[in-house]
């Protein structure tokens, strides 16, 4: 699991790589929460997660409950095939509220 966030003026982009599963959501909660907490939005670059549960998917609905209560902005974006896999298995994307874009001929 690796998080990198770059900041500037008030806004954070935040790319998580690799998994987002139990075995890192406690890290990868302090890290997002914080960057929550110290930015106006952030964004949430999806893209490079090879694998998540539904503890990863757990974190990402309490990011996004927690930035409503804070009056603050979260957008996730670049989904990976495994983000879209399972938040479509589960029934989530509308619960989410971004817009999921698809590569060319997938799906």
């Amino acid at each position: 699991m690796t998080i990198a966030i770059k900041a500037e003026q008030g806004h954070a982009q935040v790319s998580i790589q690799d998994e987002l599963t139990i075995y890192s959501a406690a890290e990868m909660k302090q890290a997002l929460f914080e960057a929550l907490c110290q930015f106006d939005s952030l964004e949430v670059d999806l893209e490079a997660i090879n694998e998540i549960d539904t503890a990863g998917v757990q974190l990402l609905l309490m990011l996004r409950n927690e930035s409503r209560r804070l009056e603050k902005k979260v957008h996730l974006a670049k989904h990976s095939p495994a983000v879209i896999d399972v938040l479509e298995t589960l029934n989530l994307v509308a619960t989410l509220g971004d817009p999921i874009l698809l590569p060319a001929g997938e799906k």
